[in-house]
């Protein structure tokens, strides 16, 4: 497996960002408590994530218009999360075509690039039939 560079992206444990997760997940906001524990999985959704994975497919790989579909996920925290502070989130790839799956690697740090957690998603790719 190979993982390949996707890029870097600005990131922030947003507070109402926080609240709709925690909310999502069936929890009351509390500004004193821990971030949720998959909170960082928000910010791979995030609109300019998502294309640099989407254009990073066809330009590696050839693929355009397969479905995403998350099959589990790890991450493990060297220190937590902060309330409304900003992270960088670093994304690697790697694609098994002949799988049909592909596996999301990122790092988290924080503004002194101290690692914060390390994230890892296995992904299975899934192409829509197409009806003539």
């Amino acid at each position: 497996m190979t993982l390949r560079r996707v890029g870097s992206f600005a990131v922030h444990t947003d507070p109402s960002s926080v609240a709709a997760f925690r909310h999502a997940l069936g929890g009351r906001e509390q500004r004193d408590s821990a971030l949720p524990f998959t909170y960082p999985i928000v910010w791979l959704n995030a609109p300019s994530v998502r294309e640099a994975i989407a254009d990073h497919l066809v330009q590696q790989h050839g693929h355009s218009g397969a479905i995403l579909m998350h099959v589990g996920q790890e991450i493990r925290y060297e220190a937590a999360l902060k309330h409304d502070a900003g992270y960088t989130l670093s994304v690697n790839l790697a694609v098994e075509p002949e799988q049909a799956s592909m596996t999301l690697e990122a790092q988290v740090h924080d503004i002194s690039h101290q690692r914060i957690c390390h994230l890892k998603s296995h992904i299975a790719l899934v192409w829509p039939e197409h009806k003539g």
